[in-house]
């Protein structure tokens, strides 16, 4: 019916076939009549002949006769047949977005819609001399006015200046009302300057009459201003505003932008879907760097926030950097093609703080603009998530104007100090514009995102709410600049392009943007690694291997989800980096240690791949880690060297003693840049990782670490190692961040389809634990896992439990329930427990704590010093002890030990654990501590002090 009233004349069988008329020719003369076919795709449709044959019927019209055919996917996962995978498709609740796809795409088949007229006003502007400009104006290729001389006198200049130089106003004044009534006072008189220079006399006028036309109409306009001097392009005309007031950048319809002239680039014609973005967000370590630290995650999330719709479907896809370097950057433009470069980082007079593996690298427009162009594969928009990345003046030129100089076609850029939590909402609306528009426009989105958020800001500051951040107006700060006329970044009519190598598929398994993730994988029963053909030097195994060969994967930069900041220190670790090294002193190696599945082995296998691409050979073994199996693993990677190739085969070679095998290892070790790997260490230690089942392992482990000089060792073991801090620096996994976890189910089609309020659900019960969100994504899809370890564990775990994997319709609550019942099994909880049966009092406090809580916290709550205890379980991998004297229990983990400690105990937990968080004063808490003091309480039975905390939140 939506679509009859757009004019569109929609053909169903039910109202067009008569009844005791020929059905297979009223059918066969609705396809042949039909101008367009859509095509409805659910998992609930049975896919019967006549299904099958109309579908057949339209995709031959479609190939051969170029006749439009758009897939509606009422299911996000839905199969779709391979003929018609690389049409643009739409979600069913799509209405306008499938309209404007009938009309744009082909002609219509009912009454010809009337198209909406794109009104556009061009203003444009030279420095003439006296400090004055020279103003003319047309209004749909007509002149309006001659001529005008503005001046820009000291009121404007000091205006701008504030603008330019704004900072957060500081917390002297009373309240963030009155902050947030300054911040508008100066918007409002930097708009009156503005407006005076660029809207006199007859182009007000003008300019006021159109507005009101086309608002009346509902039409679209198009306000560009046009300068040559990168001074005057610079100018916030989005503050700007007329005579009477009205600010045609928040007027509804509008778009500001602005077009530097004299510009070599030209704006390439629209691309084929889906959506491309390459995120690269510049996050030096903390120390590295003067600037504060990005929110980075709150940005990521923010973004895959904005495509999730369209991601779901196949119309969207995201790809982020793990090193945000110019490096890196021109190397993924050169493997794929993108609509959209987003970056993100701090701002300076032309340039922008990138990011070298943690180390800060400041890249001017030239380096930014070189990286982007040699690549040959451009990206029509760079959207500059960067304080004062479009500010300039006469003598410098901002980072934006420098792009369009060296033939950038676009740039959204930041015209003054931005907060963190406005360029994230800003990203995100912008993006999820730009996803469901058929033919989107950047200055579309922009508009619309800048009005989307001061008029959500009005109505939170009406209401009393919001905090500082979300209460100053900051609409005038976004812009965007082009050096070309600005053309639709995409044309959905077009076959799709999907990113190449990250998974595209629609047959058999969802479709997902994402490149493969790899989890902590299992032992292997001590296999040490065979010669690999492919890679000189490299070890790999006798069987399949995944991802570049080898026990551990190779993952790439985009395969690793989370894990940033632990990567970086491993690697400087292994490097001997020297400022780590002044740090903590030098160490033969690295232990990874954390409860199974939390991402040891994922993380250590893009450290592996990094350590060769720096030239490292590498040598593996899995599980029991014999001197048979290590000098095996070592023997095979030093036959890769030119010069060592002999002490390779001597290691190999059953004849050669022990003895000389321990002393041509730690020749090795001293001498070459050799990482050996011991993955999956535990399984030389009993449950609990107190000793060694073989003591002769522990006694050349020590003799390794002894030898280490320019070779290093890497562990990955549930516990760390007996006495293994004198030698190696350890790094316990906690979880994935709540946006390392979204990350990670958008790659898992399980639990991509949920909701958004059953991934929450979903957060609070698993957490970011990535093994036990890949069971529970198995357990969604009848037992069929992404990866085989996965699928293998599964398989033996729900075994033992009788579980029926096979099983159909497992609503999304008991899937989470049998995850817990298998992880607590894969990671033999109940024997954990008993070997720390004196701890449990401490672990059950830990446990109830929804976020890591100081050391010193848990034993408040109990009234004793739980430090040895937190020792002991930290060393059991029940409780994870983080780098900053807090200490965690994986949320999969609480919930299996709630049905362990029994009703009352976790009554007398959660109570001790609300009492606790509530004895911070109410004014320094966050909303997410104050919620968590909610449902501690609620669950002790204490309901009158849970209601008291809610009545505070709610104000």
């Amino acid at each position: 019916m939506k679509l009859l009233a757009a004019g569109i004349d929609a053909w169903v069988d039910e109202w067009e076939i008569k009844p005791g008329e020929d059905f297979v020719a009223g059918i066969n003369k609705g396809l042949e009549s039909c101008d367009a076919g859509l095509i409805f795709f659910s998992n609930d449709v049975d896919g019967g002949k006549w299904v099958q044959e109309e579908i057949h019927a339209l995709t031959i019209q479609a190939v051969e006769d170029g006749k439009l055919v758009i897939p509606v996917l009422l299911d996000p996962d839905v199969p779709i047949p391979p003929l018609l995978r690389s049409r643009s498709r739409l979600g069913a609740e799509q209405i306008d977005q499938l309209i404007d796809a009938i009309y744009k795409r082909k002609p219509p088949l009912g009454p010809v819609r009337v198209e909406v007229t794109r009104h556009r006003f061009v203003i444009r502007l030279r420095r003439a001399a006296d400090g004055e400009i020279a103003v003319t104006a047309e209004a749909d290729g007509k002149p309006v006015a001659g001529e005008e001389m503005v001046r820009l006198d000291a009121g404007f200049h000091y205006s701008y200046a504030e603008f330019l130089h704004t900072r957060p106003p500081g917390s002297r004044q009373s309240s963030v009302k009155e902050l947030a009534a300054a911040r508008e006072r100066d918007l409002r008189q930097l708009g009156r300057m503005v407006g005076h220079a660029i809207f006199p006399g007859a182009v007000d006028r003008a300019l006021g009459e159109l507005l009101d036309r086309v608002t009346s109409a509902g039409e679209p306009l198009e306000v560009t201003i046009e300068t040559e001097d990168a001074g005057l392009i610079a100018i916030p005309f989005e503050a700007a505003s007329l005579s009477g007031g009205r600010v045609p950048a928040l007027e509804p319809g509008v778009s500001v932008l602005r077009r530097l002239a004299g510009c070599a680039a030209k704006a390439p014609k629209a691309r084929p879907g889906p959506l491309k973005i390459l995120v690269a967000v510049g996050a030096p370590d903390e120390d590295k760097s003067p600037n504060t630290v990005l929110d980075y995650e709150r940005e990521l999330q923010s973004i895959l926030d904005a495509v999730e719709e369209a991601q779901r479907i196949g119309n969207a896809a995201v790809r982020i950097l793990e090193v945000g370097s110019l490096e890196e950057i021109g190397k993924a433009l050169r493997q794929d093609t993108y609509h959209v470069l987003h970056l993100s980082g701090h701002g300076g007079a032309g340039t922008i703080e990138l990011d070298e593996d943690g180390a800060p690298e400041r890249a001017t427009a030239t380096q930014l603009a070189d990286a982007v162009l040699e690549s040959g594969r451009p990206a029509p928009l760079v959207f500059l998530a960067s304080c004062h990345s479009g500010a300039g003046d006469s003598e410098t030129a901002g980072l934006a104007q420098g792009l369009l100089r060296r033939g950038v076609p676009a740039v959204v850029a930041m015209q003054s100090a931005v907060l963190d939590r406005y360029a994230t909402q800003l990203a995100k609306t912008f993006y999820d514009h730009l996803s469901k528009s058929e033919r989107p426009l950047a200055s579309d989105a922009l508009a619309h995102a800048r009005r989307e958020l001061e008029a959500a800001r009005r109505k939170a500051l009406e209401r009393g709410e919001g905090e500082l951040g979300e209460a100053l107006a900051e609409y005038a700060t976004p812009s965007l600049f082009l050096g070309a006329d600005e053309e639709a970044l995409l044309d959905r009519a077009l076959p799709l392009e999907p990113l190449h190598g990250l998974g595209m598929t629609w047959q058999g398994q969802a479709a997902t943007a994402w490149s493969l993730y790899i989890s902590g994988s299992g032992g292997t029963g001590g296999s040490a690694c065979l010669p690999a053909e492919s890679r000189p030097g490299q070890a790999a195994t006798a069987g399949p291997t995944a991802l570049g060969g080898g026990l551990v994967p190779r993952l790439t930069a985009d395969e690793l989800v989370g894990r940033r900041r632990e990567l970086r220190r491993l690697v400087r670790v292994l490097k001997d980096d020297p400022r780590t090294v002044e740090e903590i002193g030098r160490k033969a190696g690295y232990q990874l240690t954390g409860i199974g599945g939390a991402g040891k082995s994922a993380l250590a296998g893009r450290a592996l791949a990094r350590m060769e691409e720096a030239g490292w050979l590498v040598a593996e073994v899995s599980g029991p880690c014999g001197l048979s199996a290590v000098s095996t693993a070592v023997g095979v990677a030093l036959m890769g060297h030119p010069q060592l190739a002999d002490s390779g085969k001597r290691l190999m070679d059953a004849e050669t003693d022990d003895r000389a095998r321990i002393g041509l290892l730690g020749g090795a070790l001293r001498q070459v840049p050799l990482l050996l790997v011991l993955d999956n260490f535990e399984d030389n230690l009993a449950v609990g990782g107190g000793a060694y089942l073989d003591a002769a392992n522990g006694q050349l482990l020590e003799l390794l670490c002894g030898a280490a000089g320019r070779g290093k060792l890497l562990l990955t073991s549930r516990y760390p190692i007996p006495n293994g801090e004198d030698w190696l620096e350890t790094e316990a996994l906690g979880p994935l961040s709540a946006a390392e976890t979204r990350k990670l189910c958008m790659r898992l089609p399980g639990l991509r389809r949920q909701s958004p309020e059953d991934l929450g659900m979903v957060y609070r019960a698993v957490g970011g634990h990535p093994r036990a969100l890949e069971y529970l994504n198995a357990i969604l899809n009848r037992g069929q896992a992404r990866m085989p370890d996965v699928k293998r564990r599964l398989r033996e775990k729900a075994k033992e439990l009788k579980l029926d994997l096979n099983e159909s319709g497992v609503m999304l609550g008991e899937a989470v329930r049998r995850t817990l019942e298998v992880a607590a099994r894969d990671i033999l909880l109940d024997e954990l427990l008993e070997v720390v049966a004196e701890d449990h009092e401490v672990l059950f406090q830990v446990s109830v704590f929804p976020m890591p809580v100081p050391e010193a916290g848990v034993s408040s709550c109990l009234g004793m010093d739980g430090k040895q205890a937190l020792e002991r379980l930290g060393q059991s991998s029940l409780v994870t002890r983080l780098a900053d004297g807090m200490v965690w229990v994986h949320r999969w983990t609480a919930e299996s030990l709630r049905g362990r400690m029994g009703e009352a105990k976790l009554r007398v937990c959660c109570r001790r654990g609300g009492e606790y968080l509530n004895a911070r004063p109410f004014a320094s808490r966050p909303l997410a501590e104050d919620l968590a003091i909610v449902r501690l309480f609620l669950t002790a039975g204490e309901y009158d002090r849970a209601v008291g905390i809610g009545e505070q939140i709610l104000g």
